[in-house]
């Protein structure tokens, strides 16, 4: 019998716990991306070029996702050990350092996203009339961000300590109160594409005194660390694996741009809108992914050996339902998203080409996260550099310009290959660590 089909001290199976654990990864999740996707379709409406500036800002947005995620699940997987060691008190040292560093890191990155938007505008071909609103828009949210991190992490906080209702009453209460402020900062002063990120640091100032009061009932104050161990260990074993995910997602998603330079404005926006919602869908991957390194390396190596298969238990239904939810609401989805007609129709024409092989994209991204964090990160890596790599190969061949649609279907032609390279490649890395 498998040890995935065992129960395991507490009663529970192997995948029952690493599903209860991805459930509450994504749960933080939620409000976010419900969040993202009512400023997406904010944008879709607000007319000009705003849906053009969230599709140059894409490649930023995966860094912002990088540096969150990964100190999101750096915070959750601290304040849980914490709580099955009865030390709640000892959370407060990690987390005021993870939210310093999640503080200096978007600042860093706001930086450096103004100090090289000339460079990318020249490299996108980024129309001259638009440079400037894409270098203002991708440094206000970077800018943004480190602000919105400190209710995040309060959030993810309160989930590790066991208060999974404070945290969705938080993450709720933060989606009106985010929404609220961007729409209210539109409508005060007229600021555009700019009423997000200044609507953002409206809510987060907001969101974040209330967070920080909810988990003051557990003793928790802003605090520096007493040792380096309990802050530095899920950064390095967690939080680096995340964020290396979506350092690649990044670099491709400025690779399609750059293989989009020559296109027109409406299959850019069309693309971006299509590669948002991307960013969206690999969420729950990526924590199933997690969740299942994690738990399979907390039960040992008997567990481990059984880690791929209890993945793919977890993996598969959630993605076939994602992509049925994909293919057959895709119409009314970018509908919702976009006001021009021909960003909509090229959006839903993308969707209904790309949709299908979201199962193996799915698939294949949740098992290289699972690689990564349970001690195959550099073959991870090297798989995650050939799965990207063919489409943005195959796109360089191509004689320009490269049209959405046809960068859509090598997209979509390569999840199924790669995909199957990943799950060989994971079998045999699986065989090799049990002997």
């Amino acid at each position: 019998m498998s040890t995935d089909s065992h129960t395991l001290a507490g009663g529970r199976t192997l995948t029952a716990r690493a599903a209860s654990m991805a459930a509450n990864f994504v749960a933080l999740s939620v409000a976010g991306i419900v969040l993202q996707v009512a400023v997406l379709a904010y944008l879709g409406h607000l007319g000009g070029n705003a849906l053009y500036l969230r599709s140059v800002y894409i490649p930023f947005g995966f860094l912002s996702l990088a540096l969150d995620e990964g100190l999101t699940v750096a915070v959750l997987v601290a304040t849980s050990a914490a709580r099955r060691q009865c030390r709640a008190d000892t959370v407060s040292g990690p987390l005021t350092a993870i939210t310093l560093l999640g503080l200096a890191g978007f600042l860093l990155l706001s930086i450096v996203a103004w100090s090289a938007s000339g460079t990318l505008a020249q490299v996108l071909d980024v129309p001259a009339d638009s440079r400037a609103g894409v270098r203002w828009f991708t440094t206000a949210m970077l800018a943004s961000d480190g602000v919105v991190v400190v209710p995040t992490l309060v959030s993810a906080a309160l989930r590790g300590l066991g208060r999974a209702r404070a945290s969705t009453v938080l993450g709720v209460v933060r989606m009106v109160v985010f929404a609220g402020a961007v729409f209210g900062t539109q409508a005060t002063w007229g600021l555009g594409a700019l009423s997000v990120p200044i609507g953002f640091v409206a809510g987060s100032i907001v969101i974040a005194v209330l967070g920080w009061r909810a988990i003051g009932r557990d003793g928790i104050r802003p605090a520096l660390p007493g040792a380096r161990g309990p802050v530095v260990r899920p950064l390095r074993q967690v939080a680096l694996p995340v964020a290396a995910t979506f350092l690649v997602l990044s670099a491709v998603s400025l690779g399609y741009l750059w293989l989009l330079r020559d296109a027109a404005a409406v299959e850019v926006s069309g693309f971006g809108l299509v590669q948002t919602l991307q960013a969206y869908l690999v969420v729950p991957a990526i924590a199933i992914g997690s969740a299942t390194a994690i738990t399979t390396t907390l039960h040992g190596d008997e567990a481990r050996t059984g880690g791929l298969r209890t993945l793919l238990r977890i993996v598969l239904p959630v993605y076939v339902v994602i992509v049925l939810a994909v293919v057959l609401l895709r119409t009314d989805l970018v509908s919702a998203l976009a006001a021009d007609e021909m960003v909509r129709a090229a959006a839903a024409e993308y969707l209904g080409v790309i949709g299908p092989s979201y199962l193996f994209f799915g698939l294949a991204l949740a098992v290289l996260t699972y690689l990564e964090q349970t001690g195959h990160a550099a073959g991870a890596l090297l798989l995650n550099v050939i799965f990207f790599g063919v489409v943005l190969a195959a796109g360089v061949i191509l004689t320009n310009p490269v049209h959405a649609h046809t960068l859509v279907l090598l997209i979509a032609i390569a999840h199924i290959p790669c995909c199957g390279l990943v799950l060989l490649a994971a079998r045999a890395m699986e065989r090799r660590t049990s002997l």
